[in-house]
């Protein structure tokens, strides 16, 4: 992408998310800003989350689903092997369950979840 247009990599650690995916997903979709990719790593689900995520991925080239391919398991290493994987600018990411929703901005352009449960990493970022 460009520096007006930067591809924003949304990072995604999925183990036994299948209750939330759907929900997951609308609220990434639903984004008003156009240049993204999900990049989601399976930590190894029991659940049906992968066979959820592979819809995901079937309707939307800009999903992205890799297996975690090393140990050790757990959402810090699937999130590193999503960053290694993305091509984005900048990352976003959630601390607290690995699945999450994305929020509308509201009128000043951020929401106040947002700011409390994820972060977002940008290392070209000018502040």
């Amino acid at each position: 992408m460009t520096v007006d247009n930067p591809l924003v990599s949304i990072i995604t650690p999925s183990l036994n998310c299948a209750d939330i995916i759907h929900e997951t997903a609308a609220s990434i979709f639903s984004q008003t800003y156009p240049y993204w990719e999900w990049v989601i790593v399976d930590d190894g689900n029991r659940d049906n989350s992968l066979e959820n995520l592979e819809e995901c991925e079937a309707k939307d080239e800009q999903v992205k689903i890799f297996k975690r391919d090393r140990e050790p398991k757990g959402a810090f290493a699937c999130r590193n092997i999503a960053v290694e994987k993305s091509t984005g600018d900048s990352f976003f990411s959630r601390y607290r369950r690995p699945c999450g929703f994305l929020l509308p901005a509201t009128e000043n352009g951020h929401n106040e979840a947002v700011q409390r449960f994820w972060f977002c990493y940008l290392p070209n970022a000018v502040l």
